[in-house]
C-alpha cells in the first residue's frame, strides 16, 4: 500500500463504506447513499457501483477496483439484500474475486 489519500492522518487505512447490492434495487440504494451524505460521509467515503459519482472510476475493472479497495481501506460492507440480490451474479464470488 502507498502513502496518500487512503491514510487518515494518524497513518492508518481510511474507512470507506461499500454498499453490496442489486442494480435493480436502485431506488433503495440511493436512499441509503442520501442517508449517509445526510451523516456528513464524505463523497469518497462510500463505494456503490450503481451511482456514478461513488462507483468504479472510468477504464477499471469491477475486481481490480475491489480488490484495491479492500487493500487500501478499511472497508465495512452494507448488504441491501432483495429478491433481485439474490437472483443477480453470485456476491460472494464477486467478492472473493476481488480479495484473492
Amino acid at each position: 500500500m502507498t502513502q496518500g489519500s487512503t491514510l487518515n492522518v494518524a497513518g492508518e487505512k481510511k474507512t470507506k463504506i461499500f454498499i453490496s447490492h442489486s442494480s435493480k434495487d436502485i431506488e433503495y440504494v440511493r436512499k441509503i447513499v442520501d442517508f449517509f451524505e445526510d451523516i456528513n460521509i464524505p463523497e469518497d467515503g462510500i463505494f456503490c457501483s450503481s451511482i456514478p459519482e461513488y462507483g468504479i472510476p472510468g477504464g477499471k475493472k469491477i475486481y481490480e477496483f475491489l480488490r484495491e479497495q479492500f487493500e487500501n481501506y478499511n472497508l465495512h460492507v452494507v448488504f441491501v439484500l432483495s429478491d433481485n440480490y439474490y437472483e443477480s451474479v453470485d456476491k460472494s464470488k464477486l467478492i472473493d474475486g476481488a480479495i484473492n
